[in-house]
């Protein structure tokens, strides 16, 4: 008699266990973000060519975010919370001129970075730096996972 009484669960617990592992599962089962960050370090710029620029992101083809405004000389980075998986990065250089943003198209010096595409895969929380020499190269491209 004594067995029967310590085995028998109320049917409320029951109920109660199903619908926490329901929400366990659910919360659980939707996709991985992960912290995602882009810096970019310009080398050798000359005093009188430090002029405001900035950085636009583009994650599979949509506008993602942009590096505040700040002159050359100075790092940029942009950070946001992107999904696992494989993605396409794009990267374009904007400079002010004559007040107004503009993509760097037309300059032979940035032709090669101003159309930047790169394929990524995000696993975990990445950080991809960029350091562009005088000549509009990347030179040191790479990841980090801390």
């Amino acid at each position: 008699m004594l067995e029967k009484a310590c085995l028998k669960i109320p049917k409320y617990w029951t109920l109660l266990l199903i619908l926490c592992l329901f929400v366990a599962c659910a919360s659980t089962s939707g996709p991985q973000i992960y912290p995602f960050t882009v810096t970019v370090v310009e080398q050798g710029v000359k005093e009188e060519a430090d002029y405001e620029v900035k950085y636009r992101i583009y994650l599979d083809g949509e506008f993602e975010g942009e590096t505040q405004p700040a002159p050359r000389s100075r790092k940029h980075s942009y950070t946001s919370r992107i999904p696992k998986g494989r993605h396409l990065l794009r990267i374009e250089y904007w400079s002010k001129e004559d007040g107004e943003w503009q993509k760097a198209e037309e300059s032979v010096f940035y032709q090669q970075f101003a159309h930047r595409w790169m394929k990524i895969s995000i696993r975990k929380a990445t950080e991809l730096k960029l350091t562009i020499t005088r000549n509009g190269r990347a030179i040191d491209k790479h990841f980090d996972y801390p």
